[in-house]
């Protein structure tokens, strides 16, 4: 199992950076800019997150440290912060347009909270996070989720109605974790699901946005 996460984390990580990349190359429009800062942040986030779970299953100990710090811990850290901006951006993108000023308002609203949340050291992330901190600091993540996923069905838009059905199911393998991994480590390998639903939105977003204008 090591070997084929391994595998499978490098493969995702070398697929949305060729991709960000891509985008990078040719985004001239409002809309194009705000999806590509969205994987640019996810990428960010991943490489770290990702990145040390990697190194760590490759060196034979994934709570390695540097000094103090538990690397594993630094790179969630990460990817709890570019993860929260990244789905800010997904909604500036619906934004633009569909005009959702309240939808808009009251993400805007939660991901400032949830950065606070992120921040508050008693997430202890450089060594042991609490299971009761784990949730605390997901809770507003899932509402903005709920929220965009409901503004997005609203728009009757058959991309972002697509968009949404795949964060639902990113969010339905995520949950879980969130809950119960504590208990049951094999769930955590939902997280595998859950990324291929992050491929499956830059593949959609890139051959509706990118692809047309190469």
């Amino acid at each position: 199992m090591k070997i084929f996460e391994i595998i499978f984390n490098v493969s995702y990580l070398l697929i949305i950076w060729i991709y960000v990349v891509k985008m990078k190359k040719n985004h001239p429009s409002k809309t194009q800019k705000l999806y590509f800062y969205a994987f640019l942040f996810l990428a960010v986030g991943d490489t770290l997150h990702v990145g040390f779970r990697t190194i760590g299953h490759i060196i034979g100990d994934i709570n390695f440290a540097m000094g103090n710090i538990k690397m594993i811990g630094l790179g969630s850290f990460a990817t709890a912060i570019t993860v929260t901006i990244t789905y800010l951006f997904f909604t500036l993108a619906l934004h633009e347009k569909y005009e959702s000023q309240n939808t808009l308002k009251w993400i805007s609203i939660l991901s400032i909270i949830r950065v606070i949340i992120v921040l508050l050291p008693q997430n202890n992330w450089f060594s042991e996070s609490t299971y009761a901190w784990g949730i605390i600091r997901n809770f507003p993540l899932v509402v903005i989720g709920y929220l965009l996923i409901l503004a997005m069905y609203k728009s009757k838009d058959v991309f972002f109605k697509k968009f949404a059905t795949l964060i639902l199911w990113s969010y339905a393998f995520y949950l879980p974790v969130i809950l119960f991994v504590d208990f049951l480590p094999m769930i955590g390998m939902l997280m595998i699901p859950k990324t291929i639903m992050y491929l499956l939105m830059l593949k959609l977003v890139y051959d509706n946005h990118f692809k047309m204008s190469t």
